[in-house]
């Protein structure tokens, strides 16, 4: 359960609901695990994608920059 909200995050608030919804103490620490873990995730792979966006998007610009010097006519 608790690897399923790191990997695939959105799934991670169908258990967080499951576990609220029992009403127990213990249902509600491990509801409140899953929606730490899920939002972490969350925050996780955003970050993750938007450095390699910007890494890509560096990288671009460069073979960008090179091609339109040598491409002077």
């Amino acid at each position: 359960m608790y690897l399923i909200c790191l990997l695939v995050p959105p799934f991670g608030l169908w258990y967080t609901y499951k576990y609220f919804k029992r009403g127990d103490s213990k249902g509600k620490k491990i509801g409140y695990a899953t929606i730490i873990l899920t939002i972490a995730a969350i925050i996780l792979i955003t970050w993750g994608v938007e450095s390699l966006v910007n890494t890509a998007n560096q990288a671009l610009q460069g073979v960008g920059s090179t091609n339109s010097d040598q491409l002077d006519f």
